[in-house]
This record gives C-alpha cells, structure tokens and sequence, in this order.
C-alpha cells in the first residue's frame, strides 16, 4: 500500500483512510506481538480512571496521556473512523502478524533507550 500512497497523482486535496487488511481486536495484536517476541503477551484492560497513570508511568508527559485517553475515549464512543460518504478507504494486503514478522527479519536501525531524567539533568542550550 506503500507503494500505491506514494503514486498518487497529486491534485485537489482528498481524504484517503489508510487500513490493513482488517481490523484487530486487542487480542489479535497481543498474539501477533507474542509471536513476533517469542514469548507471552497478555492484552489486559485498564480502567478508565488508570488510563492518564499509565500512560505517564510509560513516560508520556501528563498532557500527552491526557490528550491520548480521550483519543481512547472518542475511538471507544466511535467517534474515530471512517466518515461514510467521505474520501476513499484504502486497504493494504499483509496481515498484522506478517508485517511484524517482516521487522524481525530486518536488521535494527538503531537503539534507543528511553531513560528518564530530572530537569535540571538536561544541560541547557546556550541561546
């Protein structure tokens, strides 16, 4: 789908939804990472007044947390998706599981570390 995104003939502007083959519940996206990693990946449900202190304890910023747990919110009322009558819906061909198992196949780019720190561990930048 990739490949067909990047073809399009430029023109007047236009919604064009991008998708998978299908849609995955929780569980599908659990076993397809569990596969990948080799080991169990067990999908579980936060209540909703957790969502925000998870979300910051993964290190997102409150804001952030805020702004993706009523995101979560709006998906959750289907207030996300597709707007009928609207632009076009464009569905790629490889399943979750498969497109995964493609990046284990790939030599990693790079590393990152995501290691919180202090404020005043930040040098500051001279203006």
């Amino acid at each position: 789908m990739s490949h067909q995104l990047a073809t399009i003939e430029l023109g007047e502007p236009r919604v064009i939804h991008a998708e998978g083959p299908y849609r995955y519940a929780a569980r599908d996206v659990a076993d397809a990472i569990a596969a990948r990693v080799g080991r169990p990946v067990v999908a579980r449900v936060a209540p909703r007044e957790r969502w925000t202190s998870v979300l910051t304890g993964a290190g997102l910023s409150e804001r952030s947390a805020q702004l993706v747990a009523e995101t979560f919110d709006a998906h959750n009322a289907g207030q996300i998706d597709v707007e009928p009558g609207v632009g076009e819906v464009r569905r790629g061909s490889t399943p979750l599981a498969e497109a995964l198992a493609a990046e284990r196949a790939r030599p990693p780019v790079a590393r990152l570390t995501f290691s919180p720190r202090a404020p005043e561990d930040h040098p500051q930048q001279a203006a």
